[in-house]
């Protein structure tokens, strides 16, 4: 019985390690330094345009999730593409790609 508690108690600290965080998301911001308006708040799979005010804006990323990303300068994921990999983050953009997407994906990257 102790064998089994044990290796139960394993498998389930596994788990937790490997879980995603809760609240992870994906955020583009506005400005450099994580500052501004959050453009884009997303945590699940899948992909966006940027539209009205959030199009060519954003300035900086934070990706929390264990989904690798990117954004587009064009919209429908077209154009140039940033990789945003998963857990990782970027306090301001290469001027050739500051204030230049247009359309996200998380999921997969470019």
């Amino acid at each position: 019985m102790r064998r089994f508690a044990a290796m139960l108690g394993a498998v389930l600290m596994m788990c937790l390690v490997a879980a995603p965080q809760a609240g992870a998301a994906l955020k583009l911001y506005e400005e450099s330094d994580f500052l501004g308006r959050v453009l884009l708040n997303k945590s699940a799979a899948g992909n966006w345009n940027l539209t009205g005010g959030n199009n060519d804006e954003a300035s900086s990323f934070n990706n929390a999730t264990q989904l690798d990303g990117g954004f587009w300068h064009d919209s429908n994921l077209r154009g140039t593409c940033v990789g945003m990999r998963r857990q990782t983050s970027a306090a301001w953009f290469a001027v050739w790609d500051d204030n230049k997407a247009s359309s996200v994906k998380l999921g997969s990257y470019c």
